[in-house]
């Protein structure tokens, strides 16, 4: 291990339970989304909220992809869905759910994605998540969490937890993105758990504190 890793896993070691449970898991690439961007600069709580209106709501049902939440924006209107979400956040000055749709349309008209199985399997996935980072509001991080939540175990949402244990592990702020995935990468491997479990323990500890970073 490198010696930055080697700081990272006694830090680990010392303060983040690595039992917690991974919470709900989705079988629906729209909820992924609404999840993923209702989830940025907020409270979890907000994304949760978001999710279970949607999944209340009677636009819902058992395989909903992307066609699916297309049309019944078309159908509906953005502001019914609104109604429905009850959510106004925004992010990148813009609303998170034009954020959400602007994704939904990306994957259909250009990758022809329209399940989490399309996106999982899609076979140039550095591509996918490049042309994902160029809409207004979503950037690298949330596409790293989008791929998780969609059942990549392989990699981390690097946000301000994940920066904040590499900073007090090491002494200094990760030079990238790229860095926090390596250095998670390299302990998650000597912790014998995947990076998304990783991330999830350690995201679990740090959120109780953003407050006061």
């Amino acid at each position: 291990m490198t010696n930055d890793a080697q700081k990272l896993l006694k830090h680990i070691k010392e303060k983040i339970d690595l039992n917690k449970e991974f919470p709900e898991t989705f079988n629906s690439l729209p909820i992924c989304i609404l999840d993923c961007v209702f989830s940025l600069n907020a409270r979890y709580k907000s994304a949760s909220n978001v999710v279970k209106n949607y999944k209340d709501s009677k636009l819902f049902k058992q395989d909903y992809n992307i066609d699916d939440f297309l049309n019944d924006k078309n159908k509906h209107g953005a502001e019914n869905i609104k109604k429905i979400v009850q959510n106004n956040q925004y992010v990148g000055n813009r609303p998170k759910l034009n954020v959400c749709y602007d994704l939904a349309n990306l994957l259909k008209t250009k990758f022809n994605i329209n399940t989490i199985e399309d996106f999982a399997n899609y076979e140039d996935q550095a591509f996918l998540k490049y042309s994902l980072c160029y809409i207004k509001g979503f950037g690298d991080a949330a596409a790293d969490y989008l791929f998780m939540l969609t059942g990549d175990e392989n990699r981390v949402k690097p946000d301000v937890h994940i920066h904040k244990c590499v900073e007090e592990a090491i002494g200094r702020k990760a030079k990238s993105n790229d860095e926090c995935q390596n250095l998670f990468k390299e302990v998650a491997s000597e912790l014998n758990i995947t990076p998304r479990k990783l991330d999830y323990c350690v995201w679990s500890y740090y959120s109780k504190f953003k407050d006061n970073y």
